[in-house]
């Protein structure tokens, strides 16, 4: 089957008119929304049914591949992430970065979007299998989203949610201020859900007040965002265009359903959540294109006109890029976007099993009889030797585009951003994050690895689409700690060191053995400043007074009264207190 890109604005998320894998489209929302199937761009061949007797062998191939990929790509995964990956070299904790590359192309940054992928794909691996250092990284990663979401950028502030829908930030937390696409309307959303998914965990093993305290209040900050901005235009996933993306849609919409069932676990309103989800439903149903039993995002067999995919047969899997028009680099296939159309396949294998059977409908007809050339509408039990043909055929399809990335995977199995469109060569950005996420979710769903379900709380599509928005409140987590920095403007002499001693014991409880030393590395003629910068509980209330210790050990005290702070105790987790010596 052959079909027309029939998105203008060339759209994110590609399922083609086949794509009733799993009843029509329109009611379609599962993994599409996340990491492994959102940009299924290719036209989905249909293999023969004359090469069973090669089963085993594809099998045997791919699960060699597999095996072997998958210890490099967790390890190079957690090299992207800060503070303490092996790439993430002045990276902030938490922080995940896209690739090393600064420069050529500079992906030395984090983004919004592929963080929440990236940590998904972490948190569903925790839970699958308990890992006391994955846990850590999820913790780390929550705590950086926090501080993040209350950095003001070029898109706006956390005051009125506006700066959440900033597309990428500095390594070190601090505003991208260069020109970009912006904003970015599916990063809360996908942060919310990777967040959520992580906080039912929490619940169900009696950690409650964790998900309450921790938790919830930067996921709410993410859900009033979707809530307040779901309607408003911004740029799609691949940040080249302003407008509408079902993928955005569709993640906006599972985070309001996952948003309103975690608040009400943590007996908290959900109302604004729940009553917004049925229109962003609603809107998600514009995409499909009736008359062609489409959604309005689909690429066509175009890819095959490249020339890593020249020869291949109409049968089997090619390699997948972005869209057949793209110019980044030329256009080339992706790792993660033909990693994307396998894990969709192996998505749809998966839920036919669980449901015990396949509903051929008017929808999804043409997609069965490229498969099975004497189909007809109907629903096929499990135990039918029709089931067991499509299901044989859609994962041996979905093998072959593993068998691609196999083929053409970088030197030791480490994965860049795209691949060579005539020679498979690696480019553009190298040990791209997302790309190992991508073969890791996909890895995964072949071996029958399935995060929990939330399709529980769907809502009913209404007869009749709203606009409706909900301006909700946002607020950053107040900080426990809080790093002083402490200033002293004081004339010295070569050998002079000023000192901080106080009653507390970071201040070293008036023991002037024990004092803190000030800094004068910002020292001038003209700013005789000292400078030191210590941890401090918030809230907290001190005295303290500065020293004077000679080059020969003597010393000399500032003059009464002892001076007194009390450390704010806000969203801030830095201060500054500038004093002047007392004389």
């Amino acid at each position: 089957m052959d079909l027309i890109d029939v998105d203008d604005s060339v759209s994110s998320v590609s399922i083609n008119s086949t794509a009733s894998l799993i009843q029509p489209i329109m009611y379609f929302v599962s993994s599409a929304f996340l990491l492994g199937s959102f940009a299924l761009q290719s036209v989905l061949g249909r293999p023969a049914f004359d090469e069973r007797s090669l089963v085993q062998e594809r099998q045997s191939s791919v699960d060699s591949f597999i095996k072997s990929e998958s210890s490099v790509a967790i390890e190079q995964l957690l090299c992207n992430i800060g503070s303490d990956g092996c790439n993430s070299k002045n990276v902030a904790t938490g922080i995940v970065i896209a690739s090393p590359d600064t420069q050529d192309p500079d992906y030395f940054y984090t983004w919004t979007r592929d963080a929440a992928l990236v940590f998904k794909y972490v948190v569903d691996r925790f839970i699958n299998q308990y890992d006391a250092g994955l846990q850590r990284k999820i913790q780390e990663y929550i705590a950086s989203q926090a501080k993040l979401q209350g950095v003001s950028n070029p898109s706006g502030s956390l005051s009125d949610g506006s700066g959440l829908g900033e597309a990428k930030f500095n390594v070190d937390m601090s505003a991208f201020t260069g020109g970009w696409g912006r904003p970015q309307r599916d990063g809360p959303a996908l942060r919310a859900t990777a967040m959520i998914t992580y906080a039912n965990w929490l619940i169900a093993n009696g950690y409650t007040s964790t998900a309450n305290d921790i938790v919830w209040p930067v996921v709410r900050n993410d859900l009033n965002y979707v809530a307040q901005y779901w309607n408003q235009t911004g740029f799609d996933l691949w940040e080249e265009v302003k407008g509408s993306s079902f993928f955005t849609t569709g993640s906006q919409y599972r985070a309001l359903i996952e948003g309103a069932a975690l608040a009400k676990k943590l007996g908290k309103s959900g109302d604004n959540y729940s009553n917004i989800a049925p229109q962003a439903l609603c809107f998600l149903q514009t995409y499909w294109i009736s008359s062609g039993k489409y959604v309005d995002s689909n690429i066509t067999d175009s890819f095959r006109s490249w020339n890593i995919n020249k020869g291949i047969s109409q049968g089997s899997a090619v390699a997948v890029g972005r869209y057949v028009e793209d110019v980044y680099y030329n256009g080339n296939p992706w790792y993660l976007a033909t990693l994307a159309a396998a894990e969709q396949l192996y998505d749809a294998i998966y839920v036919w099993k669980q449901q015990g059977s396949i509903t051929v409908s008017d929808v999804s007809l043409s997609f069965f009889k490229d498969l099975v050339s004497s189909i007809s509408t109907g629903t096929y039990a499990s135990d039918s030797a029709t089931f067991k043909s499509i299901t044989d055929a859609v994962s041996k399809y979905a093998d072959g585009y593993v068998a691609i990335i196999a083929k053409y995977v970088g030197t030791d199995g480490h994965l860049a951003e795209q691949f060579d469109k005539n020679d498979g060569h690696p480019l553009s950005a190298t040990d791209l994050t997302w790309s190992y996420a991508a073969f890791l979710s996909a890895a995964d769903r072949r071996a029958g690895v399935i995060p929990p379900s939330w399709a529980g709380g769907v809502a009913a599509v209404p007869n009749q689409c709203g606009t409706n928005t909900v301006a909700g409140s946002t607020s950053c987590p107040i900080a426990t700690s809080v790093a002083v920095t402490f200033e002293e403007v004081v004339t010295t002499n070569f050998g002079d060191t000023i000192k901080i001693v106080g009653n507390i014991a970071a201040l070293g409880n008036w023991d002037t053995s024990k004092a803190v030393a000030l800094s004068a590395s910002d020292y001038t003629s003209s700013n005789p400043v000292w400078k030191a910068t210590i941890s401090l509980a918030a809230g907290q209330s001190i005295q303290y007074k500065y020293i004077n210790v000679k080059k020969d050990g003597s010393l000399t005290w500032e003059k009464d009264p002892n001076r007194t702070y009390t450390v704010p105790k806000t969203c801030a987790t830095n201060a500054t207190k500038s004093d002047k010596w007392q004389s």
